[in-house]
Formats: C-alpha cells, sequence, structure tokens
C-alpha cells in the first residue's frame, strides 16, 4: 500500500460522483508527502511518477468506464468496487492503530 492509496480511491469515488475527474484533497496531500519523503531518494522521482500514473488511470478508468489491466486481467472499476477497497484501506489503517496503540 501506498501513501497515496486511498486519495487514489477516493478520487475515483469522488470522480464517479461528479462524472468529472477529481482529485481529492487527501490525494494531493498524500503526493506532497511522498515528495518529501524521496526527497533522497534516488528512485523517489520514479515513484512518484508511477503514483501519479497509477491515480491518473484508475480516476480515467472510473470516468471512461473502460476496464484497467490489472494482474493481468481487465477490472471495471465500480461504484462497488471503489467502496470495496476504501473499506478494506480503512480496515487495514484502523488494525495498524490498534496493533501500535493497544488500549
Amino acid at each position: 500500500m501506498t501513501l497515496n492509496e486511498r486519495g487514489a480511491w477516493m478520487s475515483a469515488r469522488e470522480t464517479i460522483r461528479q462524472k468529472t475527474i477529481v482529485y481529492v484533497p487527501e490525494h494531493e496531500k498524500a503526493l506532497k508527502k511522498m515528495e518529501q519523503l524521496y526527497a533522497n531518494d534516488p528512485l523517489g522521482e520514479i515513484r512518484m511518477t508511477i503514483a501519479k500514473k497509477e491515480t491518473e488511470a484508475l480516476v480515467n478508468a472510473v470516468l471512461t468506464s473502460k476496464p484497467m489491466k490489472k494482474g493481468g486481467k481487465d477490472v471495471s472499476i465500480t461504484k462497488k468496487l471503489v467502496n470495496e477497497v476504501l473499506a478494506g484501506v480503512d480496515g487495514s489503517f484502523e488494525r495498524v492503530k490498534r496493533l501500535l496503540a493497544p488500549e
């Protein structure tokens, strides 16, 4: 999971809702944080380019209703899939929080 994953899928959800390409503020904040983290990484620029292209491909697939290639298969990015992925990402974050700060 990348820092940008949640922002990318939230952008996909908002793109579905508004029927136009939308990048949510969380996506932009994640990209800025990635830039800081990768500032001294020789592969940082490549990592940033990949993250941006993956998000662009996702929101374009949503807007055009054309499937994306994932794992050699065509995957249609539907509202249901977007919600399922976001639920999984949010669940992962919650599990990490509980592991790092048990009550």
